[in-house]
């Protein structure tokens, strides 16, 4: 971030970031791009610059950011990648965009993250973005990308809830499953609590360590829970999630569920570099319903594009 005149705008809601000059209409936003499509990441190795343009050119973020011009024209250029950010990973798109009597010099990148995709927009006034180097150089170079940790936002079609940005879908079994503000404890992709607090469904993404195996971290989590929880270390074994191979442990402690004792089951499988964790506690009192809810959200998992 550069000093004054320079300000920064951020917007929780839409994950939206903003770096303007206050003496000049220029600035570099960033934000994440809610349709991945085939634009950018890996598999855009081997696209020539005129390909990469055409797939940016008709991506959904570029023409939404392109809305509220009155004409818009690109240029035979493909945009550099910011520093440390693989080219293979970037589709950029130059060219000039008019509102009125100004015309702003814009470059634009899709961005392949760590598992999300970013829309990354450098735009100057009247002046070609070389003019600006403070954001050319520092800010958008500066660009670092990193996993996302903990909630990010869920799309809800009637009973079913997506996570587009770590690629899965789950089903509320009924209305009496919410899903609560999360307050604190560990970072989650999502939660789902019955409300008579007899049960709850977690949704953890984990990062697993360079070279470790899916078996290898599982045993992590079985070690912990033994050491957290005072139980004895649960055994992992195979099963099946989301119609892939995974790995499950299963316990029973005290005080793990609203102070009562309850049976834990958590089921892990690997998903594009990470490990999707699906974590399903149930009170030892709790009736029949409660447990067949929860095997239904289990069986309800199904992994996204």
């Amino acid at each position: 971030m550069p000093p004054y005149p320079y300000v920064l705008h951020v917007a929780e809601a839409s994950g939206l970031v903003t770096v303007t000059d206050l003496t000049d209409e220029a600035y570099v936003s960033v934000r994440p791009a809610y349709d991945f499509g085939p634009a950018a990441g890996a598999g855009n190795a081997g696209r020539t610059g005129e390909d990469a343009e055409s797939a940016l050119a008709s991506h959904p973020m570029q023409q939404e950011w392109a809305e509220p011009f009155d004409e818009v024209k690109a240029e035979p250029r493909f945009a550099v990648a910011p520093g440390g950010i693989s080219a293979r990973d970037v589709l950029g798109l130059g060219g000039t965009a008019r509102l009125g009597c100004t015309t702003y010099h814009f470059r634009n990148l899709l961005l392949a993250g760590e598992g999300l995709t970013w829309f990354v927009s450098l735009a100057v006034a009247d002046r070609r973005v070389t003019a600006k180097p403070v954001l050319l150089e520092n800010v958008s170079r500066s660009i670092r990308t990193a996993a996302p940790q903990g909630r990010l936002p869920i799309q809800a079609v009637g009973p079913v809830l997506q996570s587009p940005f770590y690629g899965f879908q789950i089903t509320r079994p009924n209305a009496r499953w919410t899903v609560p503000e999360h307050l604190g404890g560990l970072p989650t992709a999502l939660e789902m609590a019955r409300e008579d607090q007899a049960a709850v469904a977690v949704v953890r993404v984990l990062t697993p360590k360079e070279g470790q195996s899916l078996e290898a971290l599982v045993s992590d989590q079985a070690e912990a829970a033994a050491r957290n929880l005072g139980v004895g270390k649960p055994e992992p074994k195979p099963a099946t999630f989301g119609g892939q191979r995974a790995l499950e442990i299963a316990y029973e402690a005290k005080a793990i569920l609203s102070g009562k004792p309850a049976r834990c089951t958590a089921v892990y499988a690997e998903r594009q570099g990470r490990v999707l964790a699906l974590v399903l506690v149930v009170a030892s009192d709790a009736d029949e319903t409660a447990a067949r809810e929860v095997e239904q959200i289990r069986h309800s998992v199904k992994f996204m594009r």
